[in-house]
């Protein structure tokens, strides 16, 4: 059976703040029932990185922090992307017997056909207009429920989005899953006057002629008020989620006079490190669980032998981020 067999329940919602959009999508896929569902919604300025994925070398997160933007990290594999208000986010939530990439992405490709923009399918499921990518996807399958999700870039700023997801981070060795840079393009380059708004809209009166008797809904915050909702936005914005998921990885930083400093890295926190100078190599005690970030390396290593050094303390904590301020605020 095929998916637009069905009826389908549309739902856009009206709210942009990039953490309750991705809670929405989780809370809907978790509880999915019996419906088959179309979620759709445009968040503010964010970087949302893949379940499997290393944001210490997928973006700038410094750079991140000095303009208030939040990084997230999503359930779904797959890569790296940037959302702002010019991006149409898109997310198909349905049994594992309907499940197809192609079938809901083709969706999408015959909508954006209708606009006069011609589309196609690659083999990554990410969808191109001639030699550009124009929307990126990512899947999860758990139990019974399938999602298949993506974002389209209608009107996004590629300006920020090219700084937010380049990293000045060196040197980090990591088996975590790698985003693949591609060139891109926006659909209102292709057809001027499109907006996230006009395509969303687009989208929802195209499934309901494909799919008749579908109907679609807004919701907001004020539809979201049980505690387990609040519960998951206080699980997917704390470190251990965003930061603590991360794959381990080693980083090696220079260091003055030929040093060299080894970290290895485990859940987002320092399980070993250690300073090689002269060929010799000393290791350094660290409080367990340091975490990974400028501010709390700094506290911890200026309580430590590493202070003989200043030089070297100094170049190493220029190596590392400060992602204290990365949480999003609530």
């Amino acid at each position: 059976m095929a998916l637009l067999d069905n009826p389908l329940r549309l739902i856009a919602s009206t709210e942009t703040d990039p953490v309750f959009n991705l809670v929405l999508e989780e809370m809907l896929f978790r509880n999915r029932g019996a419906e088959h569902i179309i979620l759709t919604y445009v968040s503010e300025p964010s970087v949302v990185i893949g379940r499997n994925q290393n944001p210490w070398t997928e973006c700038d997160l410094d750079w991140l922090a000095s303009k208030r933007i939040p990084l997230l990290r999503r359930l779904s594999g797959g890569g790296t992307v940037y959302h702002d208000l010019g991006n149409l986010n898109y997310c198909f939530i349905t049994a594992r017997e309907h499940y197809s990439q192609t079938a809901c992405l083709k969706i999408v490709v015959d909508l954006l056909a209708s606009l006069s923009v011609h589309a196609r399918i690659c083999d990554r499921f990410s969808i191109w207009n001639r030699d550009k990518k124009i929307a990126g996807s990512a899947f999860m399958l758990r139990g019974r429920t399938t999602m298949v999700h993506g974002c389209l870039l209608v009107d996004s700023d590629l300006g920020t989005l090219r700084r937010a997801l380049r990293t000045p981070q060196q040197g980090i060795e990591s088996g975590a899953v790698a985003s693949v840079p591609s060139p891109v393009t926006r659909l209102v380059d292709l057809q001027p006057g499109l907006a996230a708004v006009t395509v969303r809209d687009a989208l929802h009166r195209h499934i309901v002629e494909l799919a008749p008797g579908s109907s679609w809904q807004h919701t907001s915050a004020a539809d979201w008020q049980a505690p387990q909702f609040k519960q998951a936005v206080e699980l997917r914005t704390a470190w251990d989620w965003v930061f603590g998921k991360t794959p381990g990885f080693t980083q090696r930083v220079p260091l003055e006079n030929g040093s060299e400093m080894n970290l290895q890295v485990s859940k987002g926190r320092i399980q070993q490190a250690s300073m090689i100078q002269n060929g010799k190599r000393t290791g350094l005690a660290l409080p367990p669980g340091t975490r990974y970030c400028r501010n709390a390396m700094q506290d911890t290593l200026t309580r430590t032998q590493f202070t003989r050094f200043p030089s070297c303390l100094q170049a190493l904590l220029s190596n590392i981020p400060d992602v204290s301020p990365m949480a999003p605020p609530r």
